[in-house]
């Protein structure tokens, strides 16, 4: 007896096992992809609060027997982040002679308290990349980094001139 082979019905055997092959590859990159989609956009419209600011450093504005006993210097707050931050707290342990602020708009109210040693503020909202200043009129020691503190709704306002790295002590 002779056998005979029915090529045809192996020939679609490998051709199914092929689109099997196919077909799961396809779902695979499928998934693959549409993972790395869904990771750009959450980290692209991930809420980021980055509020950052700076003194300068004191200005002599009086000077008695070569030494300054009343300065000037300049605080500047900025919002760094994609989102509004709000309730920015300045609180400084220092006697403040006089205070001037650039507001952001002219239509923020910024509420302030002056008393024994001690200066409060409270600025209302910052949109991102908004910022306001304020001029700070001292008497001889001026105001340090130790000085203040500077809180929002969401965080810490950071020293933007730090390197934000962890010392080893």
């Amino acid at each position: 007896k002779s056998s005979t082979v029915d090529i045809g019905s192996h020939s679609g055997l490998l051709n199914n096992g092929r689109c099997m092959k196919q077909n799961i590859l396809t779902a695979v990159i499928t998934v693959i992809v549409g993972v790395i989609v869904a990771y750009f956009t959450y980290v692209l419209n991930k809420e980021v609060f980055d509020v950052r600011y700076t003194l300068s450093e004191k200005i002599p504005t009086k000077i008695i027997d070569a030494q300054a006993v009343e300065n000037v210097q300049q605080l500047v707050v900025k919002n760094n982040g994609n989102n509004s931050v709000s309730k920015i707290q300045i609180k400084i342990k220092r006697n403040i002679e006089k205070t001037n602020i650039l507001k952001h708009s002219l239509s923020d109210i910024v509420t302030e308290r002056m008393s024994n040693g001690y200066f409060e503020a409270t600025y209302p909202e910052l949109p991102p990349g908004g910022f306001f200043t304020y001029s700070f009129k001292t008497l001889a020691e001026g105001i340090s980094k130790t000085d203040m503190e500077i809180r929002h709704s969401k965080g810490e306002v950071k020293d933007a001139l730090s390197s934000g790295s962890k010392t080893i002590a």
